[in-house]
């Protein structure tokens, strides 16, 4: 299907419904305070289930995208079939994001192949298979630890000219090809909206746990030049930054 901007969560058949109620909130334990807070991934307590079992006491607004990215990532880099993805397994959420991945990729003609990265002992092992069997693109999900060294991601995937994605734009900035991703200005300002309904008295287990409706895309020209890499104008019209 057409992938859009600012449009995943209504558009694309792999994402949940945007509100939940959940009535277990009001059985938190007593002196246990609410908690609001941005998710960059799907939370590790989520399952198949709309309703999400969240911690009690919990208002939450989720973000997602990785299929997004794959598809993105297609769209961007003609002929990719063959997919490295950077993956924490110590990430909770990691898991289930794998799965969604691994599950429709076959459907857009791609294989992926997950490459675990617990810490920077297991770089060198990642980057050795991708230096030896050539992928065709790298997905890196967000964590910390990738996050905190994308600057020897980036440089490994520019000195084996490999086509990146990412779900945040500090990894663009860096030098990755694109990064696609919910606004996190946008989601901080509805986190503050959530903190002060509740500290006006409002019942967490009342609010929605919400997923994101506003996505950034953000394509490093740059990086696509020295890659040999040509955008095309489908992905540049739809781009909310690019870097030169």
């Amino acid at each position: 299907m057409p992938w859009r901007t600012n449009s995943f969560v209504s558009t694309s058949r792999y994402s949940s419904p945007t509100v939940w109620r959940r009535p277990w909130l009001r059985r938190r334990p007593p002196g246990l305070s609410p908690s609001c807070s941005p998710s960059a991934g799907t939370p590790c307590w989520a399952d198949s289930s709309p309703a999400w079992r969240a911690p009690e006491g919990t208002a939450l607004v989720s973000l997602d995208g990785d299929v997004k990215r794959l598809e993105l990532l297609r769209e961007t880099v003609l002929g990719v079939s063959r997919v490295a993805v950077l993956w924490n397994p110590a990430q909770a959420a990691h898991g289930s994001m794998l799965k969604e991945v691994q599950a429709v990729a076959p459907s857009l003609g791609m294989q992926v192949y997950p490459l675990e990265a617990r810490g920077v002992k297991d770089f060198e092992g990642a980057f050795s298979w991708m230096a030896k069997w050539r992928p065709g693109g790298l997905l890196v999900f967000d964590d910390p630890v990738l996050v905190e060294h994308r600057r020897r991601i980036v440089d490994f995937a520019f000195k084996e000219r490999l086509p990146t994605i990412f779900g945040l734009r500090v990894f663009a900035e860096a030098g990755g090809l694109l990064a696609y991703g919910p606004s996190l200005a946008e989601m901080s300002r509805i986190a503050a909206v959530y903190v002060d309904k509740i500290l006006k008295g409002a019942n967490p287990a009342e609010l929605p746990v919400e997923r994101a409706t506003r996505f950034e895309v953000i394509v490093n020209l740059r990086t696509a030049r020295a890659l040999g890499v040509s955008i095309p104008q489908s992905v540049l019209v739809r781009a909310d930054e690019i870097i030169q």
